[in-house]
């Protein structure tokens, strides 16, 4: 009697446990949903140290911005109100004016870039064995177009003039 109310107990313990872990797997689950993978490779050469080098390696997302977008568009407005108001006078005193006023305009609107790019990850890893293909995967929700550089510092301590870059897209 004693020994089937244990295998009971222990029945619907297990059951009660795996219906717990079950909803936490599904919640797991659910929130790995729409976590895109982008595998950046990359590679330090160096024909001199045959051993390691400090690396570090930084990723960046290309971001709009809507002020800098705003900004623009307000600067070709007026290029082309002073442009318009250069076009309808006669005079060429006022004329001369208005086409500089237009220039300074067309200048600030050619001047402002409504796309920069924001720093998302930085690895740092340390003395790493260099002239053979590495990779770096990184886990985000976020679309869009990513970049990566790969910086390197030799045991001497010379740093790598010529700084590796690639870029990637994540859908």
């Amino acid at each position: 009697n004693r020994n089937s109310y244990r295998k009971t107990r222990n029945r619907t313990l297990k059951k009660r446990y795996q219906r717990r872990a079950n909803k936490y797997r599904r919640a797991y689950l659910k929130e790995r949903k729409g976590i895109a993978k982008a595998t950046f490779r990359w590679l330090v050469k160096d024909p001199y140290s045959q051993s390691e080098a400090i690396v570090k390696l930084k990723i960046k997302k290309r971001v709009k911005s809507k002020a800098r977008a705003k900004k623009k568009s307000r600067y070709k407005r007026s290029y082309l109100a002073w442009k318009a108001k250069s076009r309808k006078t006669r005079n060429r005193t006022l004329k001369r004016r208005y086409m500089r006023a237009a220039k300074r305009y067309y200048k600030r609107y050619r001047r402002v870039k409504t796309v920069y790019y924001k720093t998302v990850k930085n690895v740092n890893y340390g003395w790493t064995t260099i002239n053979r293909w590495q990779k770096y995967t990184l886990k985000t929700r976020d679309a869009g177009t990513y970049r990566y550089y790969v910086y390197a510092k030799d045991p001497a301590g010379n740093i790598q003039h010529r700084v590796s870059a690639n870029w990637s897209v994540v859908k």
